[in-house]
């Protein structure tokens, strides 16, 4: 059996101390730049997304709305212009004008018939 010593037992306890001392700080650090880049992660998730560009009303709704007196003919023209411009934008940012350019007109597709085989036997 091995016997400590009292200057094992204060190195060791030293040792603990230090560890400790370097532990704690590190893990608070590590923590902290979790949550930031959490944070930072839903932010960007967020502005990204296209609910910002929703629609408050729907065609829909705005007919209603005109039914019921709350918009005049002309309050109305206006936003179903807006509705349908935004609607269009997101239509063209959603298919680029790339897409169709690279397609080609049926009538340029080149379609060979099938020529009929021959029965066999």
């Amino acid at each position: 059996m091995v016997q400590e010593t009292p200057t094992d037992t204060a190195a060791a306890s030293l040792a603990t101390a230090s560890f400790l001392n370097l532990a704690v700080p590190a893990a608070v650090v590590l923590v902290v730049a979790a949550v930031l880049i959490t944070v930072l992660a839903v932010y960007r998730r967020r502005m990204n997304s296209d609910t910002h560009d929703a629609p408050i009303f729907t065609l829909s709704d705005l007919r209603r709305m005109r039914n019921e007196g709350q918009l005049s003919d002309e309050e109305f023209e206006r936003a179903r212009s807006k509705l349908v411009t935004q609607s269009q934008r997101k239509i063209a940012d959603f298919n680029p004008p790339d897409l169709a350019r690279n397609r080609k007109p049926a009538d340029q597709l080149k379609i060979e018939p099938k020529t009929p085989q021959p029965p066999q036997g």
